[in-house]
Parts: structure tokens; C-alpha cells; sequence
């Protein structure tokens, strides 16, 4: 059994950051020193893909620094800009995000973010991807997880279907996007900047409008 890495906690409203590269213990420190107070990396898309082809994903060493270092963590998977949305594929790639959660020692009651996004040239079904969404959420929630949505660029639901989503927890990105009704965001992110070597995006975490607040993975002890 793998040794759980912290503790599943309720967000403060602080500023944080996300981004798809390994973040050093240097780097962590620095952010830190900076008044960052959260981390948003990635897991893997599937259960068996070794390395990721989208990209380093988040490890329990490094997973430990961030920790140590009184960074808590967002950990959000991997989405696909090509993606072909359906009910089957939600299940898959969230069943795969869970999997990829506990096997790194992250405890039930975390916020799993699915990233949901598509290049400008694709247009995905809307239906489809309510399906999508509804079945990611579902696999996620059933293995004991909490499960939110970051809504990035040329997704094709306005705020009214966004909010009828299984979700509690929206995550805005950068790009002009719908807002999901009436919750609104939890997580805003803002334009991509560049900290001691690390190219980031920062975030805020925040109350929604229903007065709810996401729940990330924080050092047992210390300041997260």
C-alpha cells in the first residue's frame, strides 16, 4: 500500500500557481518564499503511460518537496487538445486519474481537476461532452475523490450547461470562457509568467458563489 503523502484539506483563499513542468525543491522554496501558496500539477491521462506524452507528470518526490516546502497541492490531469468526447471515454480517463491519484499516496476527499480543452480547428459535440464531463466526474467520485472541472479555451457549453455539469468545482482558465451558473469559480488563473527559471501560470483560490471552496492535498503538518 503506498504510504499516503498528506492530508485532503479545505483550500484557503491564497494565490497559487499551476504548471506542466517538475518543479524543483530550489524552485518550490523560492515560490514559496514568494508567497505562493499552492501548486497545481499534473497526473497522468492514462493508467499505463509511461513516460506521459503530454508531459512530466507530478511524482511522489517531487510531490514531497512541494509538501515540505508548505506548498499544498492541485492535482489536476492531463487533457487532449484532439480529444473525441463520450460517456466510455470520460469513464476511462477518469478511472485513470484516480488511479494515478491513490498510486502516488493521495488521500480520498482530494479535488481531482479534469482539464477540458481543444485547439481552435476542433469542434466538439456538446452533447458529448456533457457526457464526458458527467462520466469523468462520476469514475473520479466513486473512487473516493472529489472531482472539478477547469474549463479552458473552445469548449462548447454555455454557463447554463457548464453549471447543470455533475461538477461542484469550477476552475477558470486564462482564456475567455463561459461562466458556470450560479456557482461561478473556485480557481481563477491568470496569464502565464516566469518565477526563478519556472514557467507558470499564476491562480487564485477562492469561494464560489455558493460559498464553497475546493479541497487539495496539504502537508499533514506545517503551514499548507
Amino acid at each position: 500500500m503506498v504510504e499516503l503523502l498528506g492530508t485532503a484539506r479545505t483550500a484557503s483563499a491564497i494565490l497559487g500557481f499551476d504548471t506542466a513542468s517538475t518543479v524543483s525543491l530550489a524552485q518550490a522554496q523560492a515560490l514559496r518564499a514568494c508567497g505562493f501558496g499552492f501548486c497545481a500539477r499534473y497526473l497522468k491521462r492514462t493508467a499505463s503511460e509511461q513516460p506521459p506524452s503530454t508531459g512530466p507528470a507530478l511524482t511522489i518526490a517531487e510531490a514531497q518537496d512541494l509538501l515540505a516546502c508548505g506548498l499544498a497541492i492541485i492535482p489536476v490531469q492531463y487533457g487532449s487538445s484532439s480529444l473525441v468526447p463520450s460517456a466510455a471515454g470520460g469513464t476511462e480517463v477518469g478511472e485513470a486519474a484516480a488511479i494515478n491519484a491513490f498510486a502516488l499516496g493521495i488521500p480520498a476527499g482530494v479535488t481531482i481537476w479534469c482539464d477540458l480543452e481543444w485547439s481552435p480547428d476542433v469542434s466538439p459535440d456538446p452533447s458529448a461532452t456533457i457526457a464526458y464531463a458527467n462520466a469523468w466526474h462520476d469514475a473520479v467520485v466513486d473512487a473516493g475523490l472529489r472531482a472539478g472541472l477547469y474549463i479552458g479555451p473552445n469548449v462548447p457549453l454555455d454557463g447554463e450547461q457548464l453549471g447543470d455539469l455533475a461538477f461542484t468545482s469550477y476552475w477558470k482558465s486564462a482564456s475567455r470562457v463561459a461562466w458556470p451558473t450560479p456557482r461561478g469559480f473556485q480557481l481563477v488563473q491568470g496569464l502565464t509568467v516566469e518565477v526563478d527559471g519556472l514557467s507558470i501560470d499564476p491562480d487564485v483560490a477562492a469561494y464560489d458563489a455558493r460559498g464553497d471552496r475546493l479541497t487539495w492535498l496539504a502537508a499533514s503538518e506545517g503551514c499548507a
